[in-house]
């Protein structure tokens, strides 16, 4: 029987016309070639496959299955597993039977007959990361006749939620972790490949953790994406509307709900009219106000109220005033302009909007958002993975006292490729754009780095305040932190580095305080401490690299100066006081030290350096 080729079947499920089968055959190529071209079926090698928030993975990481069935035949097993989200599993094991099934046997949680009796096309097995799920398909796969014959493949989506080892400071091992390491000890050789949009969680396992990506593949979006650039990539965001900072609280106590809310459900209606004038038949609004599951069900009934209230064909003052602002917005970027006539005839038409609840409660089918226009009230089973097509307006009111980079990056639904940009729209206060505002910093910074394969000690810098990820998934053993505000200064300095520094540093004379080029900076921070004892220079250059948006540092310099070699300090009164007051600033301080005077060991003179990073800041290293 000839070798079905899957990858074209795979790329003949989309439209003639659709540009993504170019795109993720460049990633299935590039993975194939440097990764399962190299595989000797017997290894365990483990890597990421990266793309941004709703950018396609999916797409990719089918792709990437297809391509390796077509180059090595000797994988028969793919496990694919999505989070526990009920909503997430359906919408991928869709997808799977849709976009693959004409070349795999797809199965499902409950398909392990239809497993076993397959013998003619590779398997490919859609999992939620549930306990027993995955304990009964653990018990399918080992003992399958061919599984002691063959390697298997393991797909792990959103491989940053619930795999990683979350009893690691408890010398122990959680059930989830587990029961996918015992997947991956399955076969001759494994392949286990982490998808996600929000690697933090990987990136900051220790070199000595079975999770820390071996490899990276980055692949970037295409071209019609709006992601994080477009929404949180500058101050004056055309899709940001401020609303209050007490927006929740007013629809948590409020009969009527909230400003916010009310205005944000005005623009859906306006968008939901103009769509229907356009012919068109599917829009969605996400409203985000909160994680518990006892806040939607408030916070739906007052939807319903409000939806009905702004369809209404006499609508009160209050109302008349949210639909022509909302009107005036719209408009503010279309082409050809929805007036208050045309609006009126589609909502005394048949101008229908559904309002629904997605959480752990409640179970959507993803054919009902599919079409038609509507209201989406949930938080944590939409927050990660589910894509809503035509997502145009969101409400977002949702804060934590230390937020989770990963988890608030995860939010970002609206991102994607089929949004009308001149007419979406995020509605939250403005300390929560500001938030999302440093995870697209820091985003675009990962990126950069991935791009240019400079990850081999890669970490994270944010700001103080926020955390990477959650906590009990990193080893606190091999965790440390670089803290911005702190001065940092050798223990046991290069007391070789007169020659090396006096070149650098000769431009600022014999005293200088100003602004200074940043590769200078690290040059000197390379040369700072002996390169034996524990001097970080390369986390300080990430930081640098990784937290800092100014090209220029604040430069203390002083010649001649005395201070001994027992000291447990290095600054005088005077330049630590002007440091601390360049808060926002990186500050580098470089003494030239009489060694002589102060007794040092080599009695040569050398530049003793301090470096405090911009207050704001917090960099996360693990060994």
């Amino acid at each position: 029987m000839t070798q079905a080729n899957h990858w074209i079947s795979y790329s003949n499920s989309f439209e003639q016309d659709d540009p993504r089968p170019l795109a993720f055959r460049n990633t299935a190529d590039k993975f194939v070639k440097n990764v399962i071209s190299a595989f000797d079926h017997n290894s365990r090698v483990n890597g990421l496959l990266f793309g941004q928030v709703q950018s396609g993975k999916t797409t990719h990481t089918f792709s990437v299955i297809a391509a390796t069935a077509d180059a090595d035949p000797g994988f028969n097993t793919f496990v694919y597993l999505t989070s526990n989200s009920t909503q997430l599993h359906q919408q991928t094991l869709g997808d799977a039977l849709e976009k693959l099934s004409n070349t795999f046997e797809v199965c499902g949680p409950d398909d392990e007959l239809r497993f076993r009796k397959n013998h003619r096309r590779p398997n490919l097995v859609i999992l939620n990361k549930d306990k027993s799920v995955l304990a009964k398909w653990a018990s399918v796969l080992e003992s399958d006749p061919s599984m002691p014959m063959r390697p298997i493949f393991i797909v792990d989506d959103e491989g940053d939620s619930a795999s990683q080892n979350a009893l690691v400071n408890k010398n122990d091992e959680s059930k989830i972790y587990a029961q996918i390491k015992s997947f991956r000890a399955l076969g001759t050789g494994s392949v286990y490949l982490q998808v996600t949009a929000t690697p933090q969680a990987l990136f900051m396992q220790s070199t000595y953790s079975d999770e820390k990506p071996k490899f990276i593949h980055y692949f970037d979006p295409g071209d019609k994406y709006l992601g994080g650039e477009f929404f949180f990539g500058r101050d004056d965001s055309i899709t940001h509307v401020p609303i209050s900072e007490d927006d929740f609280e007013e629809l948590t106590h409020g009969a009527q709900g909230s400003q916010g809310l009310r205005q944000a459900l005005a623009f859906f209606v306006v968008v939901a009219a103009y769509f229907s004038h356009l012919g068109r038949t599917n829009a969605n609004c996400l409203v985000h106000p909160h994680f518990s599951r006892g806040s939607h069900v408030s916070v739906h009934a007052k939807t319903v109220k409000i939806i009905k209230e702004l369809t209404s064909v006499s609508l009160s003052p209050e109302f008349e005033i949210l639909i022509s602002e909302a009107l005036v917005s719209l408009n503010a970027k279309t082409d050809k302009k929805f007036t208050r006539a045309e609006f009126d005839a589609v909502v005394s038409g048949d101008l229908n909007i559904s309002s629904v609840i997605i959480n752990a409660d409640n179970k959507v089918d993803e054919a009902d958002y599919k079409q038609g226009y509507n209201v989406i009230v949930g938080a944590n089973a939409i927050g990660r993975g589910v894509a809503f097509p035509h997502l145009q307006t969101v409400y977002y009111t949702r804060k934590a006292k230390t937020p989770q980079a990963d988890t608030f990056w995860q939010h970002s639904r609206i991102f994607g490729y089929d949004r009308d940009w001149q007419v979406l729209r995020i509605f939250m206060p403005a300390s929560l754009f500001r938030l999302f505002r440093v995870l697209q910093d820091q985003n675009h910074r990962l990126i950069e780095m991935i791009k240019s394969d400079d990850f081999d000690i890669m970490q994270i810098a944010l700001p103080k305040g926020i955390n990477a990820t959650r906590s009990q998934v990193v080893d606190r053993g091999r965790h440390k932190f670089v803290v911005g505000g702190t001065n940092y200064f050798p223990s046991q300095p290069n007391q070789e580095n007169a020659e090396a520094v006096d070149k650098l540093l000769e431009p600022f004379g014999d005293s200088f305080d100003g602004p200074v080029d940043l590769d200078i900076v690290k040059k000197v921070i390379e040369l700072a401490g002996d390169p034996a004892a524990e001097w970080k220079s390369k986390s300080f250059i990430k930081a640098i690299d990784q937290g800092l948006k100014d090209p220029k540092a604040s430069l203390l310099l002083r010649r001649n100066r005395k201070i001994s070699s027992n000291t447990g300090s290095m600054l005088s009164p005077n330049d630590r006081e002007y440091g601390d007051g360049l808060k926002s600033q990186l500050v580098i301080t470089a003494y030239r030290v009489d060694g002589l005077h102060g007794k040092w060991s080599l009695g040569k003179d050398f530049w003793l350096v301090n470096i405090k990073l911009p207050g704001s800041l917090l960099y996360h290293e693990v060994e």
